[in-house]
């Protein structure tokens, strides 16, 4: 059974930091036992499949999609993290706060993707001008 999993994403001037959770929805569990990972970060776009059976129920997680701007793949690292999660930094070629991580905001769905404000205490003066960026926006 194919499912879209959720993400969280925040940002520095220098990186994108995005939490992938294997599971449908934000209040699921996260599925623990992921398997058959592929992961690709390239320049312009983030893939990853993961599998993954949970009750007894498999499960195919696919993410593709767009970066808004342009990153460095090579100095960019994802890792796995407890309760079904995944960690990435993407690590941004020009410095800047960008008003979305996606190129087509239509590639993920609004319910599967969140900006992820508890980084707002390791990114604070970014994550301002990030909120400043998307009132401005939301203005226009």
């Amino acid at each position: 059974v194919y499912k879209r999993q959720v993400l969280h994403w925040a940002q520095s001037e220098a990186f994108i930091v995005l939490q992938v959770k294997f599971a449908h929805r934000f209040d699921s569990p996260g599925c623990l036992d992921v398997k058959h990972e592929n992961i690709k970060i390239k320049p312009w776009s983030i893939f990853l499949s993961a599998y993954c059976v949970q009750a007894h129920q498999p499960m195919l997680f696919k993410l593709n999609f767009t970066l808004y701007r342009e990153i460095l793949p090579e100095v960019s690292y994802w890792k796995f993290e407890s309760v079904g999660r995944l960690f990435m930094n993407l690590t941004k070629i020009l410095p800047d706060i960008w008003p979305n991580i996606l190129q087509n905001p239509e590639e993920v769905p609004k319910s599967q993707i969140q900006v992820w404000w508890d980084m707002k205490k390791y990114y604070p003066n970014d994550m301002d001008k990030f909120s400043q960026l998307l009132e401005a926006v939301s203005y226009t």
